[in-house]
């Protein structure tokens, strides 16, 4: 039935053109009932926004203005100028929001965007990205998950590249590359690899690999290991196990088992120096040379 103005119905069954220049070219139980809206094929679709398009599939709605479905089964593009290209029970619901492919998944945010995987959603008020994976969450503007399953990213720049149950929050441009249930909560702070790692300083905190491991002061790093802290401002901990910063500043800590005890120090367990020099000529204040096997100090 061709019965809006100027309205079109080319081929199959049961098909309806009821809106000014609506087009159903082909199909079963076809309703083009927004303005100039186009069905090309497939079976039980429907176009109803401003200009809506639906190329074929089954079950499909694009039901606003621009709004687009390519091919798939039983997705719906029910934003402005939302795109669903291919996959199944797939849901663009904001403005410009789109869906290349995959199943079940959502992209409520304006400008969201889920490239593949599996019940991953992009909702953020503005410009989320998840590119593949299984229930990934890209929730914070301009947030990105790139493949992994159970991940978050739910702050402003926030990203998540892989991995399992991993976080990236708090207020702006967190990251957390690989690994599973790591947590990047501090503004840039970072987590690479590992497993149950923390970097949750306000400013530029960093988990380098290991278990356990938590860089929560200013400008902090842990490099491996498991059970670290790294509380203190400019603090590093190199390998080992339990090792702490005691909050003191700017310390360097290689080895398991040490508390830090004052700011501006390296600690270590034991400390072998090879090829130390034998004579304290040319040496600069502060330097450390053997004098007959006695450590003397220029």
């Amino acid at each position: 039935t061709a019965s809006g103005f100027y309205s079109f119905v080319g081929n199959g069954n049961n098909n309806t053109a009821s809106a000014y220049r609506a087009t159903v070219l082909n199909g079963t139980n076809q309703t083009a009932s927004g303005y100039q809206s186009l069905i090309l094929l497939g079976e039980n679709n429907t176009a109803s926004g401003f200009r809506a398009m639906v190329g074929s599939g089954n079950n499909q709605i694009a039901s606003n203005c621009y709004s687009t479905i390519i091919n798939g089964a039983n997705n719906t593009a029910s934003g402005t100028y939302s795109v669903v290209i291919n996959g199944d029970f797939n849901i663009a619901s904001n403005a410009r929001a789109s869906i290349i492919n995959g199943r079940c998944n959502p992209a409520s945010g304006g400008y969201s965007t889920v490239l593949n995987g599996s019940s991953n959603t992009a909702s953020a008020c503005y410009v989320s990205t998840v590119i593949n994976g299984f229930v990934n969450t890209a929730s914070g503007g301009y947030s990105l998950i790139g493949t992994g399953q159970n991940n978050v990213a739910n702050a402003l720049y926030s990203v998540v590249i892989s991995g399992n149950c991993s976080v990236a929050s708090g207020f702006s441009s967190s990251t957390v590359i690989n690994g599973c249930l790591n947590t990047s909560s501090g503004y840039y702070s970072t987590v690479v690899n590992g497993s149950g790692n923390v970097a949750s300083a306000f400013y530029i905190s960093l988990v380098g690999n290991g278990i356990l491991n938590t860089a929560s002061g200013y400008a902090s790093s842990v490099l491996n290991g498991c059970l670290n802290v790294a509380q203190g401002c400019f603090g590093t901990i190199l390998g080992g196990k339990c090792s702490n910063d005691a909050s003191c500043c700017f310390v360097f800590i290689a080895g398991s088992d040490i508390t830090a005890d004052r700011n501006c120090a390296t600690f270590v367990n034991n400390l072998s120096i090879k090829n130390i020099p034998t004579s304290s000529a040319g040496l600069p204040s502060g330097s450390v040379w053997s004098n007959s096997g006695v450590l003397n100090i220029v």
